[in-house]
């Protein structure tokens, strides 16, 4: 049975992630209506192309990571309408920024498509919610926000909606579109560990507070892989937690230049999606854990945060190809 520390690390990294592949197959697997299959072209043709791939060693001015945050993740965390940013991005020749595109779109469908032959309302949203659960008002007020963001894609079609939705999920299950995190995860899922382990001193290199971020599953992922099968992560040592050392890579994102403040997208997500309302989005990630764990978190943060100041990575045990 899979303990509480663990679940609680798997949600919220499936909402802070924003793992599209999982949330386009809603509408992709939507069935037709009406006789026989209904063919509607997506408003916004997502082009294919293929993902990008690290060269190594990089330099600042080669590394392709480098400055991804001010230049695409923070334009998308303050962006007040998400249909301008997509529609600025969705084509672009960069596959980094098709790839953020892809997140502008997930953090508006499914939550917000509306209902067949309706529109979409904040009550419908809303109304699985439980007025006695911890904040409440606060998830309702976040919704609403993000609702705000999204309302430029509203006036299209229901029809029109899922298929834009199946056609980014397409690029994201052939993996056209990743980010650099996704992509070294990929490499390691198909055991390319090698390749895995140096885009992942790439991204490092880049020092950028978004590309190290998208690590986090990957980080995850390496750490669980090499844990005690037997010892279970609530009875390891908080150092040692796989999810309590992946958390620790948002927390740094957010030295590194991540907006992360509570009116940032990714905050408004975790208020409405987990109830983790209370500061900015540092304060968020924190808010669920105990004071060791908080403890542990910004040791792994610290330690982190001087391996990039050195570019000396071999501290970092995730970074490694071998099993240590």
């Amino acid at each position: 049975m899979q303990n509480q520390p663990m679940r609680k690390f798997v949600v919220a990294v499936a909402v802070s992630a924003l793992t599209l592949a999982g949330v386009f197959f809603l509408f992709h697997q939507e069935p037709a209506t009406g006789p026989g299959p209904t063919r509607v072209a997506a408003p916004f043709p997502f082009p294919a192309a293929p993902p990008t791939r690290a060269s190594a060693p990089p330099t600042a001015e080669t590394n392709p990571y480098s400055g991804l945050t001010a230049r695409l993740a923070n334009p998308l965390e303050n962006a007040p309408s998400l249909r301008t940013y997509f529609e600025h991005h969705q084509q672009s020749a960069d596959v980094l920024a098709r790839w953020f595109a892809a997140r502008a779109w997930s953090a508006c469908f499914p939550i917000f498509l509306p209902p067949t032959n309706g529109v979409a309302t904040i009550e419908q949203v809303t109304h699985a919610l439980s007025a006695d659960a911890p904040n409440y008002a606060e998830r309702v007020e976040a919704y609403r926000a993000l609702m705000g963001r999204c309302r430029g894609f509203l006036d299209l079609p229901r029809a029109a909606l899922v298929a834009q939705s199946a056609q980014i999920s397409g690029a994201i299950q052939a993996g056209t579109v990743q980010s650099p995190g996704e992509h070294a995860r990929t490499l390691a899922q198909h055991g390319q560990r090698a390749q895995a382990a140096q885009l992942a001193q790439t991204i490092l290199r880049a020092e950028d507070g978004y590309a190290l971020d998208s690590l986090r599953d990957y980080v995850f992922d390496t750490l669980a892989a090499r844990a005690d099968p037997n010892s279970a992560f609530d009875q390891a040592s908080p150092v040692m937690r796989p999810d309590l050392r992946a958390l620790a890579l948002s927390v740094t994102a957010c030295d590194l230049g991540l907006a992360c403040g509570a009116a940032s997208l990714t905050a408004l997500q975790r208020c409405a999606n987990l109830g983790q309302c209370s500061g900015d989005l540092r304060q968020r990630l924190l808010q669920d854990l105990t004071l060791a764990e908080q403890r542990s978190v910004q040791q792994a943060s610290a330690e982190l945060r001087a391996a990039l100041r050195t570019h000396d990575f071999t501290a970092l045990d995730w970074v490694s190809a071998e099993k240590r």
